[in-house]
């Protein structure tokens, strides 16, 4: 009898133990995630991009934080481009304001670089395949982004808006994330 209740005692146990987990994992998500469409791109005096967070009403800081991130995007920045592990070009004359990646297997280079990073407020990210969504980017192992504002996904597969925060661990969350499903040719 005595080993019936201690078993039963332990189910609720591991149950509550799996559901903190579970909790803690949840509130982890950034809900700063923007799904992004060809005419956000085409038109960025009207931004018409949807917000999958748990709010669809913009606010004027959302407003301001999307205009922000296609002002970035748009205009010519100095820019670091990574492919393959490797740093293959940089492009201007001051410090760096946008790092873009062509796949997700090169993230590593972050640490390697910190102190070239320290000025980059767009980080751009493309993922070719499902596959790609492995190779997370976790913020809590990253030093340098001191300048992060925007984080840019192009998908080219669909994706969603939680597979994206699950691809992103522990980022600020004043840190806006754009996603963008492109349907290759």
């Amino acid at each position: 009898m005595k080993n019936v209740v201690v078993l039963s005692s332990m189910k609720y146990i591991i149950v509550g133990f799996f559901a903190i987990l579970s909790g803690n994992q949840f509130f982890a998500q950034n809900a700063n995630v923007y799904e992004l469409f060809e005419q956000d791109f085409q038109n960025t005096s009207k931004i018409a991009s949807k917000n999958v967070s748990k709010s669809t009403s913009y606010s004027k800081s959302s407003l301001d934080v999307k205009e922000g991130f296609f002002s970035l995007k748009r205009d010519l920045k100095p820019t670091i481009y990574v492919a393959n592990d490797k740093i293959t070009k940089i492009s201007g004359d001051s410090a760096p304001l946008i790092l873009k990646y062509e796949n997700s297997y090169s993230l590593e280079i972050i640490n390697e670089n910190s102190s070239l990073i320290k000025n980059v407020e767009l980080l751009t990210i493309k993922l070719k395949n499902q596959k790609d969504l492995i190779n997370r980017l976790d913020f809590s192992t990253i030093k340098g982004f001191n300048n992060l504002k925007y984080i840019y996904i192009q998908c080219n597969f669909k994706c969603t808006a939680s597979q994206i925060s699950s691809f992103i661990l522990n980022v600020d969350p004043k840190i806006a994330i754009f996603y963008m499903i492109n349907n290759p040719s």
